[in-house]
């Protein structure tokens, strides 16, 4: 079979509107047309209906010859899906949920317990990830060259260990059980509408997602039967995204602070400017915030009952210009010399590349204290979340390029043997491996008193500031400071180098299984096995690399002024976050 797809989504979906009221005609017209043949002519007329009836029977038939509570999707299903990624498969399963990264789906987590509590098997054997733990990235393996994926929410003592929440099993296709000769190319565009409005992207405007795949069986005299599959796909996509940020709720970068108009030491009430969830008191340290520890007098933490709000240490906006490559091959040879013997050679490797431009304006510090203009300005839920913030604070623009990539080699061979009638032998010795590394090199550069010509700025080094939410997003308001004036962001320009991720992960493993079939009306079989493998992770740490340029020195003003010229560019993308409300 040779199938080609070319078309967009939306002509696809008003395809199939229009096959399926064509097939209703048809089927509606068909005692007329019998009869008129009947009484005018011999001819036959053969009408064909294609449904999903076989589809869904895959579906129950999964789940009826399995002893556990398992969820999949057979490769019809897969083909019909339209999944980028064997991610964006598995998430349409009851039960699994993804985490998204630049708008695809990389790790599932199952019901819940996150993907670092499941396990993932590649045609029975352990899979290798980069993560660090347990969490595979699926989208570094393409939907369209798997044959089934299944979701086992229950335990079983033949199933690899580590999988608390379930076990995640990816199946590629057996030559000889396909049974059919089959050759597929498919042809897929990619168009993003907020990449055609960027100026000099690094992916382009155009991209695509080719996949060849070929089924064959042969019979070789002596030899027997062989089957044979190969499949290659390489894409290259972009996947822009506009985002408003914060700093993360975790660490030193988020605080709670008090709202206290009468406590003028700390939290939000502080006389003189700075950042809230320090203290002017020696009694209370600095980075304390929301004071937590008890008061033995009340038996209560110390600021129990006074108001308090989570104030993160930036807020800003990013632009991203993304590039995302992938070449995957997946081969596999099935050889039955005989009605006794199976034996199975595969390997899977995938090689994605994750590359991106980030734009960032940054708000540096929301932690920060104005007096008589925050306090006033705060506007607060109950659950401590802000939605209006006014003070005063330095202003950032960076820019950061950023590449992961990620690599998987995977593959193992099996045999399986029946000795007798009633006693089935199994083995299979494997080898997967994943590398991953990441990369990222920003700049900084910031507001000052003076401009990067040493005239004095209207607005100084923290430029007044104000935000509020009301509109859905944050939407600013900025005093005496013009933020498309690249000569005002003239100090503390920082370049930074980050080795932030080398980690390798290897598994090796031999496998010994076997059936014995008993007579016994109450026992209808006894399996069992031995396993041995061994996991391995390498994991450097991160480097940085990092050098600052103030205006400290002649020589530094006049490199300041020199890369403000002839660095600075205009913002690369028209329309940003207009869609939004």
């Amino acid at each position: 079979m040779f199938k080609t797809h070319a078309l967009p989504s939306r002509t696809t979906s008003n395809f199939k509107k229009l096959l399926l009221v064509s097939v209703g005609a048809s089927l509606f017209a068909m005692p007329q047309i019998a009869f008129a043949q009947e009484v005018e002519t011999d001819d036959v007329e053969e009408i064909v209906v294609t449904g999903t009836r076989q589809v869904i029977q895959d579906s129950i038939k999964l789940k009826r010859q399995s002893t556990q509570i398992v969820d999949g999707l057979s490769a019809q299903e897969i083909g019909d899906l339209p999944a980028l990624s064997i991610g964006e498969a598995l998430e349409s399963i009851t039960g699994a949920a993804s985490h998204r990264e630049n708008g695809g789906a990389t790790e599932i987590s199952i019901r819940g317990l996150g993907p670092f509590l499941s396990s993932t098997t590649f045609n029975g054997r352990e899979a290798t990830n980069g993560s660090g733990d347990r969490s595979v990235n699926f989208s570094q393996f393409p939907s369209e060259l798997m044959s089934k994926l299944a979701i086992y929410k229950t335990q079983d003592a033949s199933l690899i260990e580590g999988g608390v929440a379930g076990q995640i099993a990816l199946e590629t296709v057996k030559p000889l059980d396909y049974n059919k000769r089959r050759v597929q190319i498919d042809l897929k565009g990619n168009m993003n509408p907020n990449q055609l409005n960027q100026d000099d992207t690094i992916a382009g405007d155009i991209g695509y997602r080719s996949t060849v795949s070929y089924v064959d069986q042969y019979e070789v005299n002596g030899l027997g039967d062989i089957g044979v599959s190969v499949g290659m796909q390489r894409s290259d996509i972009s996947q822009p995204e506009q985002e408003v940020r914060s700093s993360s709720p975790s660490g030193t970068s988020h605080f709670a602070c008090i709202i206290d108009a009468n406590n003028d030491d700390r939290g939000y009430g502080l006389q003189n400017a700075g950042d809230c969830e320090d203290s002017r008191s020696n009694d209370v340290p600095d980075n304390s915030g929301y004071l937590t520890s008890i008061d033995p007098a009340t038996g209560q933490a110390i600021d129990d009952g006074t108001p308090y709000a989570f104030a993160p240490s930036s807020r800003g906006y990013r632009q991203n210009d993304t590039h995302d490559t992938r070449d995957s091959i997946f081969g596999a040879v099935q050889w039955q010399p005989n009605d006794r013997v199976d034996i199975n050679l595969d390997v899977e490797w995938s090689d994605r590349t994750q590359a991106e431009e980030r734009n960032d304006l940054n708000f540096a510090n929301q932690k920060r204290v104005t007096p008589g203009v925050t306090l006033d300005s705060l506007v607060v839920s109950d659950t401590g979340a802000v939605s209006a913030w006014s003070g005063e604070t330095a202003i950032e623009s960076n820019s950061e390029r950023y590449a992961r990539n990620e690599k998987y080699i995977g593959g193992g061979l099996s045999g399986e043997f029946e000795a007798t009638d009633k006693l089935t032998l199994k083995g299979d010795i494997s080898y997967s491996e994943t590398k991953r590394t990441e990369l990222q090199v920003s700049v900084r550069i910031q507001s000052d008193n003076q401009d990067a010509f040493q005239n004095d700025t209207v607005a100084g080094y923290r430029p007044l500031v104000s935000w509020n939410r009301d509109s859905g997003i944050n939407q600013y308001t900025i005093t005496d400071f013009d933020v498309t004036d690249h000569a005002l962001f003239s100090d503390e320009y920082r370049y930074r180098i980050d080795n932030d991720v080398d980690r390798t992960n290897t598994a090796t493993a031999l496998r010994g299984d076997f059936e014995y079939e008993t007579d016994l009306g109450f026992l209808t079989s006894v399996e069992g096995g031995v396993r041995v493998s061994e996991l391995t992770y390498e994991n450097f740490s991160g480097e940085r690399t990092s050098q600052t340029i103030d205006d400290s020195s002649e020589d530094e003003r006049d490199a300041i002024a020199q890369m403000n010229v002839n660095c600075a560019t205009n913002f690369a993308e028209s329309g940003f976050l207009s869609s939004v409300r």
